[in-house]
């Protein structure tokens, strides 16, 4: 039986994860013995993984994927096999090694701390544009900026601001860029987390019997109480209202927005339908449709305040549009076909694009390869 480089490199991978088959153990050990190209490739990988600082990291890496798998809802943890789960995991531990050899970063996986993504694109800004049109780079180093009355202060990838007055007037525009994500601190207290390629649409000062904010991409708002002034957030087709609450808010997908309520009660209206949410319920609903009542894993739905994006049965084309915002890459599909794809697993954007690469490519039927800044999948 022929065997490629490709496979011969997942049989090499399972043996360090202690995982392959005993069938294809006595294969790869006949393959090393008789052909030299193989032995000396077995050997370099070797090389990588017999040092107590990978065999560390390995341990580490098992256990932030094995939480990541406990974060899963128990009801889909239970639809992959115990062991398939312990087979992905081990495997794309040794992956990310690998991965990380092959990015050139293992120094940065295996320092003590961990470093920040090596892909980071530093002419990347999130910017304030402030209601004048004056625009403002708000994701350095932490400083304090004057706008009249106004004090606005840049700390820690936070935005807060006070006094405010009838000179501040007018609606600001937050804009994340791809890879970033970034906090605002409105005037009532409110707290909006934002996700890469997000805006937040505000005011310095909230005037009259309400607040209002519009939001395009998604965001997790920790709503200040406020009886006499209902909170409501515009989104793509309708808008959400609520007096002091949890919640996050998508609407990545065209004519498609996800509202999942954490705490509290909110009321979702889009277009001619209502529905008032509970915690543990999200709403969603596209152009023209009634909004859907469904429940929701906190966990799932949360992640990527966490810098996680977790996978549960998930098909190619999602996982290809959260590598184009987290990574700022253009992913290319060499067959349609694949775009049904399914995978199970997790991706870390502090990790290089590589590891994630390799993690998909060692559990599923997918390959890829970049052809200048287009990552192609095949």
């Amino acid at each position: 039986m022929a065997h490629n480089r490709q496979h011969i490199r997942l049989m090499m991978i399972e043996r360090i994860a202690g995982t392959l088959a005993e069938q294809d153990e006595a294969v790869l050990e006949r393959l090393i013995r008789e052909d030299k190209a193989v032995a000396q490739q077995w050997q370099e990988l070797r090389a990588v993984f017999d040092t107590p600082e990978a065999a560390a990291e390995m341990g580490r890496l098992e256990e932030r994927q094995q939480r990541v798998w406990r974060h899963i809802d128990p009801q889909r943890r239970l639809a992959v096999a115990p062991r398939r789960r312990s087979l992905i995991t081990r495997i794309a531990a040794a992956a990310v090694i690998l991965a990380a050899v092959a990015a050139g970063a293992l120094y940065f996986l295996l320092r003590p701390h961990s470093s920040p993504s090596l892909q980071a694109d530093v002419s990347r800004q999130v910017e304030l544009r402030l209601a004048n049109g004056q625009t403002i780079n708000v994701s350095g180093a932490g400083h304090t900026i004057s706008l009249g009355a106004a004090q606005l202060q840049n700390s820690n990838k936070t935005l807060s601001y006070k006094g405010a007055d009838s000179s501040n007037a007018g609606i600001n525009e937050l804009t994340v860029p791809v890879g970033m994500d970034y906090k605002v601190l409105l005037s009532d207290g409110t707290e909006v987390w934002l996700n890469a390629v997000t805006t937040l649409r505000f005011p310095f000062r909230f005037t009259g019997n309400t607040r209002e904010v519009t939001i395009n991409g998604e965001a997790y708002l920790k709503v200040a109480a406020d009886a006499q002034r209902p909170f409501i957030v515009h989104m793509p087709h309708g808008h959400v209202q609520v007096l002091g609450t949890a919640f996050n808010v998508n609407s990545y997908d065209t004519g498609l927005v996800k509202v999942s309520l954490v705490a509290g009660a909110v009321r979702l209206r889009a277009d001619n339908s209502t529905a008032t949410l509970q915690p543990g319920q999200e709403g969603v609903y596209g152009t023209g449709e009634a909004i859907r009542v469904r429940p929701f894993d906190e966990k799932d739905i949360l992640g990527w305040m966490q810098g996680v994006q977790v996978f549960y049965n998930a098909p190619v084309r999602e996982i290809s549009k959260v590598l184009s915002r987290w990574y700022g890459i253009k992913v290319q599909l060499d067959d349609p076909r694949l775009a049904d794809e399914k995978f199970t697993g997790f991706i870390e954007r502090s990790k290089p694009p590589r590891v994630f690469l390799e993690q998909l490519k060692m559990t599923t039927a997918l390959d890829y390869y970049f052809d200048g800044e287009v990552l192609h999948l095949k």
